[in-house]
């Protein structure tokens, strides 16, 4: 009888636990994504700056999780198809980053010194 009711409660509370800690998940929040398919951020202005860009700089990156870069030669093909609108809020995006590169990550840095050297 001691076994069974031992064995409910630890039933019990690997159900709570479980249930608490899938809701503390840390998945892209705050300075880690804003939960839409983002890459973890290095500062919030990196963060708004995928927010506000987030289709061109998706083009960028190998599938939506956004933390593999493609090749240059498939960044360059990238660049080449997107719209001169696109194009030109991009690189008003990495001029931003550029000037504070500190604050911006390295996959965000690599993409803006492919984008500001075109």
């Amino acid at each position: 009888m001691t076994f069974k009711k031992l064995a409910t409660a630890s039933a019990a509370l690997l159900f709570v636990t479980g249930a608490a800690l899938a809701q503390t998940g840390t998945a892209n929040s705050s300075k880690n994504g804003s939960g839409n398919n983002l890459p973890p951020f290095a500062s919030e202005n990196e963060q708004m700056m995928y927010e506000k860009n987030k289709d061109a700089l998706a083009a960028f990156f190998t599938d939506d999780t956004m933390t593999t870069l493609r090749s240059d030669d498939e960044m360059k093909q990238s660049w080449a198809s997107m719209d001169q609108g696109q194009q030109a809020g991009l690189r008003a995006a990495c001029q931003q980053a550029m000037d504070d590169a500190d604050s911006y990550g390295k996959s965000t840095n690599a993409i803006c010194t492919n984008v500001m050297g075109r």
